[in-house]
């Protein structure tokens, strides 16, 4: 999915499946940590979007 920001071109490459295993992955470390984890969850999903954000 192609989409123009500031008149420059950017693509995501990010699919479902790697989200929904990473949000496998910060559900467990959220039971594990007895929910302190969560509070990193905002930043991590914000991480995973940059990541798979290309330009």
């Amino acid at each position: 999915m192609a989409k123009d920001i500031d008149k420059s071109r950017s693509e995501f490459d990010g699919t479902g499946a790697q989200l929904f295993g990473s949000y496998i992955k910060w559900f467990l470390l959220c039971i594990i940590t007895i929910g302190i984890y969560s509070l990193w969850l905002p930043i991590k999903i914000q991480q995973w979007k940059v990541k798979h954000t290309h330009f």
